[in-house]
C-alpha cells in the first residue's frame, strides 16, 4: 500500500514540476530588446523614467510584458554605473503610474511600471509592435506586428502631460495637425490650444511656422518642434543648442564628439568637435564640425573624476560621449566658441 501512495506522490510531483514549466512557458512573460530601438525611443524611456540628466550613462537592455494581463505592467531593464539612478527614477512615479525599481545584480537594474488604473502604456506597447524577440527557430528576425488602428486623438493626454506620441507630421488642415510616429500609427491633436516651441533652440515658435515634415514632440502641456530643415540652417540651430545652460534647456541634451585637439599651453587648446541632429537619425543623418577653445575658465567634470585640464582630453575624453556648453556671444565668428563647461562620459 505504501509503495502505491509513493507513487502516486511521485507523479503527483512530476505532474506539478511540468505543469509550472509548462505555465511559465506559455504564459510567462515576452521579451523585447531595447538595445536596437530608434533614439527617440530610447530618449522617451528615458524621459518616461526621470533620467534625462544621466541618459548617457544608461544603456537600455530589455523589456518584459507578461503574455497574459499584459497591461498590467512592464518590466524595463537597464544597466548604469550611476547610483543616483534609483533617486531619479523614484521621483518619475505619479498620480497615473507607478514604478518599482531594484537592483538585481552590480550596476543592473529592473522597472517595474504598471498604470495604477491597469490600463497599457502606450509608449511600451508601441515598442512591443515592432520589436519582439522572437524564440521561434523558423520565425524571420524582420517579423513585426503592427495594428492598424484609426487615428488617436492626443489632445487631452497633451494636456494631462501624460506620456504621448511624437512623430512627423503629415498633414495640418484648419483644427488639426496630424502626425505619424515610427509604428507607421496616426496621431492629430487640436493645433490652436498650444503654444510651440523649436525643439533645438527652445525658442517660441509661431503655429504659421510648423509645416509638414517637421517632428512634433509633445511635453509638458506645450509642443515641441523639431524643424525639418537641413545643412547650415540646421547647423544654426545645434550650435545655439550648445549654448544652453540646463536652466534653458527643456529636454535633450546633444552629444559632441572630439576630433582633433591641438594644445597650445597648459590651460588652452583648440578643438575639432563633430555633431549630429539632437534627435538622432529621426530627421536627417547630417554631421557637422566646428572649432571650439578651451581656455582656463572651463569647467570639466567627467564620470571618472580624471578630467581636470586640456591635457586629460586626448586619453580621457576622445572617443567618448560627451557634453559641452558654448559662450553664447562666442558662436557664429571667425575664432572657435568658448567652451564654459565640458562633460565627459570616460570610464
Amino acid at each position: 500500500m505504501k509503495k502505491v501512495i509513493y507513487i502516486i506522490v511521485g507523479i503527483l510531483i512530476i505532474l506539478f514540476v511540468i505543469g509550472n514549466i509548462m505555465f511559465f512557458n506559455i504564459f510567462g512573460n515576452d521579451k523585447y530588446d531595447l538595445k536596437n530601438i530608434s533614439d527617440l525611443q530610447k530618449q522617451n524611456i528615458i524621459l518616461f523614467l526621470n533620467c534625462q540628466e544621466i541618459s548617457d550613462e544608461i544603456e537600455l537592455t530589455e523589456m518584459q510584458i507578461p503574455k497574459v494581463y499584459k497591461d498590467i505592467y512592464y518590466e524595463i531593464y537597464l544597466q548604469t554605473d550611476n547610483n543616483k539612478v534609483k533617486e531619479y527614477i523614484s521621483k518619475a512615479e505619479t498620480d497615473v503610474y507607478s514604478i518599482d525599481i531594484k537592483e538585481f545584480k552590480n550596476n543592473s537594474y529592473c522597472c517595474v511600471i504598471n498604470r495604477k488604473d491597469s490600463k497599457s502604456i502606450e509608449l511600451f506597447e508601441s515598442i512591443a509592435n515592432r520589436n519582439v524577440i522572437n524564440t521561434s527557430e523558423n520565425a524571420s528576425p524582420n517579423e513585426t506586428n503592427v495594428k492598424n488602428i484609426e487615428p488617436q486623438d492626443m489632445t487631452q493626454k497633451i494636456l494631462d502631460s501624460k506620456v504621448a506620441h511624437s512623430g512627423i507630421i503629415s498633414n495640418i488642415d484648419n483644427k488639426y495637425i496630424y502626425y505619424s510616429d515610427s509604428n507607421s500609427k496616426d496621431f492629430y491633436f487640436e493645433k490652436k490650444i498650444f503654444t510651440y516651441k523649436n525643439g533645438r533652440t527652445f525658442q517660441d515658435m509661431n503655429l504659421l511656422d510648423v509645416k509638414v515634415g517637421d517632428y512634433v514632440y509633445p511635453f509638458r502641456k506645450q509642443i515641441l518642434i523639431y524643424r525639418n530643415i537641413s545643412g547650415e540652417e540646421l547647423n544654426q540651430e545645434l550650435l545655439y543648442n550648445l549654448t544652453l545652460t540646463n536652466d534653458e534647456r527643456i529636454c535633450f541634451v546633444n552629444s559632441v564628439y572630439l576630433e582633433e585637439i591641438n594644445i597650445s599651453d597648459d590651460n588652452t587648446a583648440i578643438v575639432k568637435i563633430s555633431y549630429g541632429d539632437i534627435m538622432g537619425t529621426e530627421l536627417t543623418d547630417e554631421k557637422f564640425s566646428a572649432l571650439v577653445e578651451f581656455n582656463e575658465n572651463t569647467k570639466y567634470s567627467s564620470k571618472s573624476g580624471q578630467i581636470h585640464s586640456v591635457k586629460d582630453l586626448e586619453y580621457w575624453a576622445k572617443g567618448n560621449i560627451n557634453s559641452i556648453l558654448l559662450k553664447k556671444d562666442s558662436i557664429n565668428k571667425k575664432s572657435p566658441a568658448i567652451v564654459l563647461e565640458f562633460e565627459s562620459t570616460d570610464n
